[in-house]
């Protein structure tokens, strides 16, 4: 059910609000706060079972759910320019739902894992 997934995705969610609330509100942040509220939030989705994860190419343009979403084609008569097209998203096409708290979860760990490295 779609709504039991978007109550997964909430809790899993709010860590992330109530850290930038928190970090947000500090006159002066220290690096090493920033650090003991990642290392938290890092344990809470560190993912249940390694064997079915996807790695994600995060320097790649590409999203992490592009399998998962249908996109419009761009219509024949748009130019051509150097700047990347954006993608009109076809959101008739419902988005597969299956374990998708793990899919979320393992996403964010991996973008922690990125570009913070907690020690």
């Amino acid at each position: 059910n779609e709504w039991q997934e978007i109550g997964k995705l909430i809790i899993i969610l709010e860590d992330f609000a109530r850290a930038t609330e928190y970090l947000g509100g500090s006159k002066y942040t220290t690096i090493s706060l920033m650090y003991s509220v990642l290392a938290i939030i890092n344990q809470k989705i560190l993912p249940d079972d390694n064997s079915d994860v996807e790695v994600i190419d995060l320097t790649s343009q590409n999203m992490v759910f592009d399998d998962d979403v249908g996109y419009e084609d761009a219509p024949e008569d748009e130019p051509i320019s150097g700047q990347p097209i954006r993608r009109k998203i076809n959101i008739n096409m419902p988005q597969n739902c299956i374990n998708l708290d793990k899919h979320v979860k393992a996403a964010l760990y991996q973008a922690m894992n990125h570009y913070w490295e907690v020690p």
